[in-house]
């Protein structure tokens, strides 16, 4: 039940964006994006508190949903608007807020947050592994100069994870002569399929 049904105001589109957020929630996790023992919890969890970020319930969702730094206040993605991918940083929920650059004039793609908020990773064009080191202020980012950490084999557009401290990577690359157009299937809450037969 939305907000505000819980709290008898007016049904709105505010409703149907609610619920269509906590049933996408359920579809990309495999759990509900607010759990409470009681009925009373669960009503002041949905007034209260926040679902929980895609990433730290052990879901595995495209890249493009947790592009939001770990307080929720800026976005990273990577844009084509000057005809080649840069990787840029903006404030969020206020988009129009200002821009900036975390890429330089290279190109990059598949830009991740480190879990604290201090660093953005991001694959430039040459295949390699980026740290960029960023404080955030109220008004703007600090951005660092890019470094490279590493390249990567055959690196595809979104298959590496960082680990919370941003010291680990786990990299998604071919081997040598396999296939790359074969379809991956990732069956999400699978224990609770078992259970069913």
């Amino acid at each position: 039940m939305a907000p505000e049904q819980l709290e008898a105001l007016d049904v709105d589109a505010r409703t149907d964006i609610f619920a269509f957020g906590a049933m996408l929630f359920e579809m990309i996790t495999g759990r509900k994006a607010f759990v409470a023992r009681t009925q009373a919890s669960l009503i002041g969890a949905i007034l209260r508190d926040d679902p929980p970020a895609l990433s730290s319930v052990g879901a595995v969702t495209p890249p493009a949903l947790d592009r939001l730094s770990p307080d929720e206040r800026w976005m990273v993605y990577a844009s084509d608007e000057a005809g080649r991918n840069a990787i840029c940083v903006r404030p969020f929920p206020n988009v129009n807020g200002g821009k900036w650059r975390v890429s330089g004039a290279a190109a990059g793609f598949a830009p991740r947050w480190r879990a604290d908020g201090r660093e953005i990773f991001y694959v430039d064009e040459g295949g390699r592994i980026m740290a960029v080191p960023v404080t955030l202020g109220e008004q703007s980012p600090d951005l660092g100069l890019p470094q490279a950490l590493f390249r990567t084999p055959s690196l595809t557009r979104a298959s590496y994870a960082v680990s919370r401290d941003g010291a680990r990577f786990l990299l998604s690359v071919p081997s040598e002569g396999s296939r790359t157009d074969v379809p991956l299937s990732v069956v999400l809450n699978w224990p609770t399929l078992l259970l069913r037969k």
